[in-house]
């Protein structure tokens, strides 16, 4: 299907493999869109997005675009609780995840957590949702 696939191998120390691919991509790429696996763009997002970037004076001055999640449990879209938005669309050149003092904790790996990755500069805010499908059980 035209995927690239790199290999990570972490050496227990930074970067983690969320920055390493940042700092891998940003060589060649102008944008990178970076979701967790548990994420995914709605069609009107990714239509939205693929509006923004048919334009290039939607881009003037910005490094990064927020979307507000949608959260799915069980199958279901929640109606209430939780409003988070987060940056997921960036400026490769603007774009670095802070390293927290995490190497000695257990369980945590190679990821840098949730972690948000830090930007210098306009943010804009999409106007459609980002999809994040909690797959955990209800306990």
């Amino acid at each position: 299907m035209g995927a690239q696939v790199i290999s990570f191998k972490w050496n227990g120390e930074y970067p983690k493999k969320k920055q390493w691919t940042i700092n891998y991509l940003k060589q060649e790429y102008e944008w990178i869109l970076l979701l967790d696996a548990d994420e995914r763009l709605s069609t009107e997002l990714s239509d939205e997005i693929k509006a923004i970037f048919s334009t290039e004076e939607s881009l003037s001055g910005t490094t990064a675009f927020e979307a507000h999640l949608d959260y799915t449990f069980r199958g279901k879209l929640l109606k209430h609780g939780l409003q988070v938005s987060k940056q997921i669309l960036f400026k490769a050149n603007h774009i670095l995840f802070p390293e927290i003092d995490d190497l000695s904790v257990s369980k945590m790996w190679e990821v840098e957590g949730h972690y948000q990755p830090r930007n210098e500069g306009r943010v804009q805010k999409f106007s459609n949702k980002l999809l994040h499908e909690d797959s955990g059980s209800l306990s």
